[in-house]
């Protein structure tokens, strides 16, 4: 039963949630995945619908929400990352008051902190992906579900209701149909809810029904995530980095969360054993179809993909926490859980954060020093697309005004790919005529072999290597005529 201090303590530890996560968020540098977004929502919407119709249909009602917020805020990191900010302070809220329909104050402010601090949310709320956004849409769709259950709510407009709520959020990021399977499964060994699993049923179909576009595009587009395949399943990727980021967290999150769990089937009638029943499947039955999956069929396994099941962690912890059952001993565990968390979340809001050391900013800066109107820059696309260095030049642009694109064949919002069609070195001597300096600039790692066969390229056409630089990652060259 919700409590009159519910709304007040959730609007709190939501807003300290947003917070935690606003804080910095314009430090790290954009990486790769944060390119995708950007620059898909910078086409124009002919361009952005074309673009879904052949890849990322499962990004597309983010992208298209993008489109329209940048168009407003800008491309700033604080800008682009403030709507996931919000997200994960909506996710917190949302579980204040989902721990509060089954159990205490304490648990659900526990469980709410545990929100603000876990190393998915703090990532979620700096990453301008969807993650945040679906996770807060998954946390409000099980409030629903249980407000339903208690209510022994029949009527189809409520029902109705979830639906749409359950529609949207997968529409939003596919997989969070899992969270349905989740919801049935619940329903079913919750004897009290026999009545209501013929209207969640269909409920639930139709809303995966009104999902059948998105099912369908992401089917024929799973070559997307084949790259899925080289990374294969390991127990850091299942028990540590989709929710708490770093070994250490770890062993204290899991040690809590078993200890709920052993809690709640010593005393099973007791109404508190419902929710750890809950959140016990949210946070493993999703993870554990991804990965027969995985093993059975076709990759589709990622940590990130699992951050919508972040919140089922943070119940489950605030669950443990409550089971020590003596104070100090609760705040032990609070200390110790923050303690090993603190150097996670001032990490995650250092400039080279991202993607093992994105320093597009820094390269964008660097060129504007040095770099002048009417210099070339020819950009190494041999690294995996979402590293490739150009991608710095759409997403921190000042840095490039005036340079001439050597090896651009056609941009990216011209043509149905994320990124732009550019050309080989050898095949830019066209381009290369008309300056008298290019800047080449390379992923840093294993560059040896391929820097070589480039001025092997530049001398044969009038070019010397008369400077080299070496940034964060980057590498970039300096030839003149």
């Amino acid at each position: 039963m919700r409590s009159p201090s519910t709304p007040r303590t959730a609007t709190l530890v939501g807003l300290a949630a947003a917070g935690s996560s606003m804080a910095f968020s314009w430090n790290p540098t954009y990486w790769g995945d944060e390119a995708a977004s950007i620059m898909s929502a910078q086409r124009s919407l002919p361009s952005l619908f074309e673009l879904v119709q052949r890849v990322d249909a499962v990004h597309g009602l983010y992208y298209l929400f993008l489109h329209f917020w940048i168009g407003l805020f800008g491309i700033s990191e604080f800008a682009v990352r403030f709507p996931s900010a919000i997200a994960v302070g909506v996710t917190a809220a949302g579980i204040v008051v989902l721990a509060r329909r089954f159990s205490s104050n304490r648990v659900a402010l526990i469980a709410g902190l545990a929100c603000i601090a876990l190393p998915r949310f703090t990532y979620m709320g700096l990453e301008a992906r969807a993650y945040g956004p679906s996770a807060a849409v998954a946390v409000w769709l099980t409030v629903l579900l249980i407000a339903l259950v208690q209510s022994r709510a029949q009527r189809w407009q409520y029902w109705a209701g979830y639906a749409l709520l359950a529609a949207f959020g997968i529409w939003l990021f596919l997989y969070l149909a899992l969270l349905l399977v989740v919801h049935g499964a619940y329903l079913l060994l919750d004897r009290r809810s026999r009545a209501l699993r013929r209207p969640w049923a269909i409920a639930s179909a139709s809303a995966v029904f009104a999902c059948a576009p998105v099912i369908v595009a992401a089917i024929f587009e799973r070559d997307q995530i084949a790259f899925l395949s080289t990374q294969p399943l390991s127990p850091d990727g299942i028990f540590v980095t989709p929710w708490f980021g770093t070994i250490f967290v770890a062993v204290i999150a899991w040690a809590l969360i078993v200890l709920a769990i052993v809690t709640a089937l010593r005393r099973r009638s007791h109404r508190q054993s419902r929710l750890t029943l809950l959140a016990a499947l949210w946070l493993i039955i999703p993870a554990a179809i991804l990965m027969a999956t995985t093993l059975a069929l076709l990759p589709i396994y990622s940590v990130r993909y699992l951050s919508f099941a972040t919140p089922a962690a943070a119940l489950l912890i605030g669950l443990g926490v409550d089971a020590l059952g003596r104070r100090y001993l609760r705040w032990i565990a609070i200390a110790l859980l923050v303690g090993s968390i603190a150097p996670t979340w001032l990490f995650q809001r250092g400039e080279f954060a991202k993607d093992g050391g994105s320093d597009w900013r820094q390269v964008s800066e660097w060129m504007s020093q040095n770099a002048s109107a009417g210099d070339g820059v020819y950009f190494d696309a041999s690294t995996k697309p979402s590293q490739r260095p150009r991608l710095g030049m759409h997403l921190y642009p000042a840095g490039y005004a005036g340079l001439v694109d050597v090896a651009l064949e056609a941009p990216f919002d011209s043509r149905p790919g994320l990124w732009d069609s550019v050309y080989q070195l050898d095949q830019t001597r066209a381009a290369l005529a008309s300056v008298h300096t290019l800047w080449v600039i390379d992923m840093t790692d294993s560059t040896v072999q391929r820097s070589s066969d480039q001025a092997h390229t530049l001398v044969g056409d009038g070019f010397r290597l008369t400077n080299t630089t070496s940034l964060h990652r980057t590498t970039i060259y300096e030839y003149t005529r």
